[in-house]
Order: C-alpha cells, then structure tokens, then sequence
C-alpha cells in the first residue's frame, strides 16, 4: 500500500481538483436552466451517498465493521447528510447546519486527513469522494444558488453541535467509542495545545466558536453595506 504523505502529490492534486470542481459547478449552477442545476444536486448527492454506502459496505464485507468506530456517527458524517438533504431540498434550517458543519470541520479534514493510504488505496477515493462533495455542494449551494446563514444562525448550530457531542458522549460510554475524539485526542492534532483530557475538549470548543463566528464575517459584511437607491 502506497503510504498518504500529507500535502504529497496525490494529496494535492485532489485538492486541486475539489477547487476546480468548486469553480466550474459555481460557474455552471449560476448559468445553468433549473433542470441542469438539479442534475449537478442529484449528481453530488450520488456521490455522497454512494461514498457512504461504499465504505459500510467494505467493512461489512471484509469483517472489519465494529459497533464502536464504524457508525456514521462523526461531525463529517453529519455534514454530509445535511449537505445532500440541503441539495435536495434546498431547507434553510438544514442548510446552516451544513454550511458551519462542513466548512469549519469537513474543509479542515480535507487539509489534514487522518489516511493511511495513498492513492490508488480505496480509503483514499473514498475520503475524498465524500470530503470534497461537501465542500464542492456547500460552494454550489452558497456562491453558485446564493444561499446564506441567516443572523443567528452560528449561535444556533452551535448549541445543536454541543447537544449532539453529548449525545455521543453518552454512546463513547455505553461502547467504548471515541466518537468526537471526547475520551482521547488524536495525537499531532491542533488539540495537543489545550492539554489532556477534558481540557482539550474545551479547547476543541473554543475553536468551533472561532470558526463558526470566522465563517459569519462574509454575510455580516454584505448585511451591513449601504443600499444605493436611484431617483
């Protein structure tokens, strides 16, 4: 197996693909009649799906699957779910879930993955069929659609990831897991700087408000400047 090297070739050149991607669908979604825009969805949305599908079924196959680090259960999985809800039905609520889940988590997975394969490994399509349809719809449903996160919304999706995080806490215990990394960080990550257990965590938390806040500023702008009527 061709070990993954982090910004080696085949890690840039699937970021470099995501971003052309990103810039051709926003193009073609901008200028594309409305059964051509529902064709670059559904076309996300298969993919997504399908990366989803691929990867449960390997480790079913292989006798890999484990109650304890094989559920959809992650930020990233959530993402993705959202994502392919928001394409398909284009629902504000599910959106803002998507739009900070994927680009203050999942853009962040794309630039650091945890992969121990290369390509051509199967884990590495996988990740990167996934990692970067979110980030490739999220582009097509904001610059290419014009969808926005409403005011408040950061704080909202906020609340509703912490929620969510305890909920997994609750599932760690019950099997052992370490969704959510909230028994035990992974190491050379950002959360080695906030100390051991639990203080990354609220490390960790303190970072999602930066970001969640960061990813607010664009909107915030575009509310704030001044109307040019005419007459």
């Amino acid at each position: 197996m061709n070990p993954f090297r982090l910004f080696g070739p085949d890690h840039l050149a699937a970021l470099g693909l995501t971003a052309a991607l990103s810039i051709l669908l926003v193009v073609w979604t901008r200028r594309a009649p409305g059964r051509d825009r529902r064709a670059i969805a559904y076309w996300l949305i298969g993919i997504m799906l399908t990366s989803q599908v691929f990867e449960q079924t390997v480790w079913m196959l292989s006798g890999t699957w484990r109650l304890k680090d094989s559920l959809p259960v992650e930020l990233c999985d959530f993402a993705c779910f959202a994502t392919v809800i928001a394409l398909w039905t284009r629902r504000q609520d599910v959106f803002e879930f998507a739009y900070f889940w994927g680009f203050s988590g999942t853009l962040q997975a794309l630039l650091t993955p945890a992969l121990a394969g290369g390509f051509p490994d199967s884990e590495f399509f996988r990740f990167f069929a996934m990692h970067s349809g979110i980030v490739v719809a999220l582009f097509v449903l904001t610059a290419g659609s014009g969808m926005a996160p409403r005011p408040g919304a950061a704080r909202r999706v906020f609340f509703w990831t912490v929620a969510y995080a305890v909920c997994v806490g609750v599932l760690d215990w019950i099997v052992g897991a370490n969704y959510f990394y909230l028994r035990d960080k992974p190491s050379g990550s950002l959360l080695d700087l906030f100390g051991p257990w639990p203080f990354y965590i609220l490390g960790g938390l303190g970072i999602a408000a930066l970001l969640f806040f960061l990813l607010t500023l664009p909107y915030r702008r575009r509310r704030n400047m001044p109307r040019v009527t005419s007459g």
